[in-house]
This record gives structure tokens, C-alpha cells and sequence, in this order.
């Protein structure tokens, strides 16, 4: 699919999305907060430390043997970078630039059953182009809910975290309830002021908001670190997530013992690839539908190449900046904690010599 985009871009890219001589209706810097919030907003927040972290310890490549514990955080990085890059945005676009063509050059409803009609033509007027509205709603609601669920534990989490919420069950259950009943309060008053004042404004508000997030983690940790991390997971994601992973399957990790599993104990996890990689591809796809009409709308009087440009490219260095920075910073910390943990072994025979009084997780940095 991503292919298929960039040749679309090439192929297609003069063509616009509505009338020749008319402006677009927002702004570069409003498209693009939009786009953010809209595709990926919450879950850079979630994902952005703890994925890199979790294909630390556990990825396809951490159990093949040969691998030093540099080249298994890079992979790790690389991994959630492939999660997040081109192939999380290419469903997004399909599904737009289809919109906005039959919407916008064709005069049809914007809905995703008019994306059909050079399919089924005057069918998806009838209980065809019903299906196929009312099975776009259903994977709608899934996309929404799992990222509202994401988001509401990352800040339930966070408030357990600062000691504002007991960790008893009962209570992080009503912190969860209060969460989503204010997350969809202000989601609301956003849809219902309009897409010029709410959305638009809301969605900049949380991309300066992130913004400021990243670049204030990147000047209080070891920039020129972060530094070399951004390029280096660029050059390597250029180089190892379009072309390779896309095509790997695990397929011999996939076998279960009896059928052929390797023997040397060094084969991935065969549920790996299903509880992440097709998750996600599967997570996109539920998003497509409502994200792809809402970038359908906000893409009227751009050219399908700057409708890619904007979707496809933007937020995918936008995640090569955060990932690297935010992923970095917990993969950095995590590996000074295993070195005081080995420092603690090697001169006082006690792994938890370093460690943090009261805590089971976090070690106490030595001053000299």
C-alpha cells in the first residue's frame, strides 16, 4: 500500500481536490495539527517510551543469539518506527484521497459508500452502500475505543504515578470513568463549535502542546545523544523498514513445536508478530474509515500531492523525531539501571545496591 501511495503522488499528483482556482481552506501549520490529532495524537504519548522499551526485552530479533545489546535497542526503535511510519498512514490516504475525489470532482456525498461507486455503481445507493456505511461505523467505534482505552490509562497511570490517585483498584476504575467522561466532554464542545474554531483549535492547542513536550525532554537530556539517535534511526529506517520488513512474515517462527520449530531456543515468539505487527496494521485499518473522511474534508482544494505530502511524508518525520527522542530517553535510562544493577553485583554482591529506596523498578544514579 505504501507503493501504491507514492505512485499515486507521482502518477496523479496534479490533480486537485475541488475547484482549480480556489485556496485551501486551512493552513499548512492548522493541516497539519489536524492531521496529527486526528491520526496519531494519543498514541505518540502512549507508545512513544513504552513500545521501544517492550521490544527491548522481547522482540522478533532480541532472541536470535547474535545480536549485542546495541544492535537489539536499535532494532527495537526500528521496529515501533515501521508501527508508526508509512505503513500507518497509507490506509489513511486511500481512503481520503477516494473520498475526496468522488466528493469533490464527482459532486457525491462525502461518505465512505461513494468511495465505491465506480465499483457498484448506483448500488451503493441501496442496502449495498448502507452496508458498507454501517460496517465503516463499526470499525470506527473500535478504532475509537481503543485509543480512548489507551489514552485513559496512560493518565490514570500518570496521576498513580504522582500520587494523586490511590492504586487501589476501585479508585483507578473511577479515575478511568471520570477520564473518558472528560475526554468526551471536550471532544464535544470541539465537534460542536464547528471545524474552523473547536477542532482546528483544539488540535493546535495539542500539537503545540506536544511540541513543547519533546523539545523540553531534548534539551534536559543528553542532546548530542538524541542527536545521533535521530539520524542514525532514520538512515537505518530508510534502509530496513520500507523495503524488509514489509515482506517478513516470520514465517518460521510461526511453526509450533512438532511442526518444525527451531531447536536452538533462539526463534522468535510465534504470537509475536500477531499481538504487534498485525495489531497495529489491523488498528490502522479500523481508523481509516473516520480518519480518512476527516482528512478527505480538511484536504478540499489541495492536490492529491500535497494531500501526500501532508498525510503520508509530515508525520512520519515528525515520528522520526519523537520516537527516537522519547524512545531514547527510556531506552538510555533502562540500560543505566541494568548497569547499576550490574555495578551493584560486580562490587557489592547486592543488584539492588543502587536501587531507589521503597521501589522494586527505579535505581538511584550515583553522583560520582
Amino acid at each position: 500500500m505504501t507503493f501504491f501511495v507514492i505512485w499515486l503522488a507521482y502518477r496523479f499528483g496534479s490533480i486537485k481536490l475541488g475547484k482549480k482556482d480556489a485556496e485551501p481552506e486551512f493552513s499548512d501549520a492548522s493541516y497539519f495539527a489536524m492531521l496529527f490529532s486526528a491520526g496519531v495524537g494519543v498514541g505518540l504519548f502512549f507508545y512513544g517510551v513504552s513500545e521501544p522499551l517492550w521490544h527491548q526485552g522481547s522482540n522478533r530479533y532480541a532472541m536470535s543469539g547474535y545480536h549485542s545489546q546495541n544492535e537489539i535497542d536499535q532494532w527495537a526503535l526500528e521496529i515501533t518506527m515501521y508501527h508508526w511510519g508509512f505503513a500507518a498512514w497509507s490506509p489513511y490516504l486511500v481512503v481520503a484521497i477516494s473520498a475526496a475525489l468522488a466528493s469533490y470532482q464527482f459532486d457525491l456525498p462525502l461518505t465512505v459508500r461513494s468511495t465505491f461507486y465506480p465499483i457498484f455503481g448506483e448500488y451503493v445507493w441501496g442496502w449495498v452502500g448502507d452496508f458498507i456505511d454501517g460496517w465503516s461505523i463499526v470499525m470506527t467505534v473500535a478504532g475509537v475505543c481503543t485509543s480512548l482505552g489507551l489514552g485513559t490509562m496512560q493518565i490514570a497511570t500518570g496521576l498513580q504515578r504522582v500520587g494523586w490517585v490511590d492504586p487501589e483498584k476501585e479508585d483507578l476504575m473511577n479515575v478511568y470513568i471520570i477520564t473518558i467522561w472528560v475526554i468526551t466532554g471536550f471532544a464535544t464542545v470541539s465537534v460542536v463549535s464547528g471545524l474552523k474554531v473547536g477542532i482546528k483549535i483544539l488540535s493546535l492547542a495539542g500539537f503545540c502542546l506536544g511540541c513543547l513536550i519533546l523539545f523540553l525532554c531534548f534539551v534536559m537530556e543528553k542532546s548530542y545523544y538524541l542527536l545521533n539517535l535521530v539520524v542514525q534511526t532514520t538512515g537505518v529506517y530508510l534502509q530496513w523498514s520500507i523495503f524488509q520488513v514489509p515482506f517478513w512474515t516470520d514465517a518460521f517462527a510461526s511453526l509450533t513445536p512438532g511442526e518444525g520449530r527451531a531447536v536452538d531456543g533462539k526463534s522468535a515468539e510465534s504470537w509475536w508478530i500477531g499481538a504487534w505487527t498485525v495489531f497495529y496494521m489491523a488498528w490502522w485499518v479500523s481508523w481509516a474509515c473516520f480518519v480518512g473522511i476527516f482528512i478527505a474534508r480538511i484536504s478540499k482544494n489541495r492536490s492529491i500531492r500535497s494531500v501526500v505530502c501532508g498525510v503520508f511524508l509530515a508525520p512520519t518525520l515528525y515520528a522520526l523525531l519523537w520516537f527516537p527522542i522519547m524512545g531514547g530517553i527510556g531506552l538510555r535510562q533502562q540500560r543505566q539501571a541494568l548497569e547499576l544493577k550490574q555495578l551493584g553485583a560486580d562490587y557489592f554482591q547486592d543488584e539492588a545496591h543502587y536501587m531507589a529506596s521503597g521501589s522494586s523498578f527505579c535505581y538511584d544514579v550515583p553522583q560520582s
